[in-house]
């Protein structure tokens, strides 16, 4: 072996990785998913080659199609992550794996697996849902971010963890954040949410914020949008119109749900002497009746119940009246008047036989589940037996 070849035998283990691709693994948004939910499958690699240069492909076998195999190109997303989307159509588990290939090798992947289960009740697994919030904002689920164009989107804020769709960089932004409410957003990605709204509001563009149930995370960035735009609101009233709407046609989206630590974050980020401060409830109580007492009423009399609130803060809550039952029926909440000063009342009538039990209360929002949120105040117990 002459000298030369001795150099080159050398250097050719370092050659050969230098053009080599290893160490590839794939993940998805969810291992667990629903049927027609999408589903983000992501490949990463190591390698010193420039990934625009690799081919990358995707086989995924469906359940209930033995011999069905889908291949299909997966992009190069902003990240330098290989990505694909799919729509499960079968109940059970899909199983998919990756090819990437360069200068004629391929390197191909384990297999990976995802379980599909059925569609349930709640609305935001069997199709698109999105509701407005603002004038060119809407709040949704990933079905409904997955269909933006056809449903007249213009931009998609993506906010679903390992999630990233392969939309237009101009009109598509890509923010992961961790799902369930107990996990705080970062300050910076609050920043980086609006200023990106910002940007394309000015452009006039109807605007879609996604997390997978458009429930959370997306609803969160919404009130921190509500919240930074008008610094007249606190953040109770954001909160309130994100859910409810405002008095210009815009309906908002009851089940929106802020994450922990979002109240204190904006009040830092976003502080002016116009916002009005936070109320405080400090107690509420039955004014004729004693807790924890029962009480005898005959079938298809009316009950008035009156209240008694104390708070400290110019925005006044919301008084409510919770009617439950020991008979496994849905329980109801009847919104209290106001008739003086921070007195409340609300009527009972044509109540059938039963045990019932009634609890005052409170909260800083009017929502479709108040005790759900944390800051709802809940006065004690009056138990009521209703007789034929």
């Amino acid at each position: 072996m002459t000298i030369d070849q001795k150099h080159f035998s050398f250097f050719l283990p370092k050659l050969e990785k230098y053009q080599s691709i290893y160490d590839v693994k794939g993940y998805a948004s969810y291992d667990n998913c629903y049927i027609f939910e999408p589903v983000t499958i992501n490949f990463t690699c190591k390698t010193a080659i420039a990934l625009k240069a690799i081919k990358a492909q995707i086989y995924v076998k469906h359940p209930g199609h033995a011999s069905r195999i889908e291949k299909r190109e997966l992009i190069l997303d902003s990240n330098n992550i290989f990505v694909t989307t799919i729509i499960p159509d079968c109940i059970g588990t899909i199983t998919y794996y990756a090819k990437l290939s360069i200068n004629g090798k391929q390197y191909t992947s384990e297999t990976y697996k995802i379980t599909v289960a059925p569609q349930k009740p709640e609305p935001w697994i069997n199709g698109p849902v999105y509701k407005q919030v603002d004038k060119h904002l809407w709040v949704g689920n990933s079905q409904a971010a997955y269909r933006g164009t056809e449903l007249g989107f213009d931009c998609i804020l993506n906010l679903i963890e390992h999630g990233n769709f392969a939309f237009p960089s101009n009109q598509y932004k890509f923010i992961p954040l961790r799902d369930w409410g107990n996990n705080p957003i970062a300050d910076e990605s609050i920043i980086e949410a609006i200023d990106w709204l910002n940007f394309q509001i000015e452009k006039e563009r109807r605007i879609l914020i996604n997390c997978r149930a458009g429930i959370g995370r997306s609803g969160s960035v919404a009130v921190a949008y509500i919240f930074a735009k008008n610094k007249q609101l606190n953040y109770h009233q954001a909160v309130h119109i994100a859910r409810h709407g405002d008095d210009n046609m815009i309906e908002g989206k009851e089940n929106i749900y802020p994450h922990m630590q979002l109240k204190e974050s904006l009040e830092a980020l976003y502080p002016d002497s116009l916002r009005p401060s936070s109320t405080k409830i400090k107690s509420i109580e039955f004014e004729d009746y004693a807790i924890n007492k029962r009480i005898n009423l005959k079938a298809n009399k009316k009950l008035l119940v009156r209240a008694h609130l104390s708070f400290e803060g110019p925005v006044e809550p919301f008084v409510f009246l919770h009617c439950n039952t020991n008979e496994n029926k849905a329980p109801q909440d009847i919104r209290m008047t106001k008739i003086c000063d921070t007195h409340y009342q609300a009527e009972l009538s044509s109540i059938p036989p039963g045990e019932y039990w009634l609890t005052l209360r409170a909260s800083n929002y009017l929502s479709v589940n108040p005790w759900y949120d944390p800051e709802t105040w809940a006065g004690g117990n009056i138990d009521i037996i209703v007789k034929a």
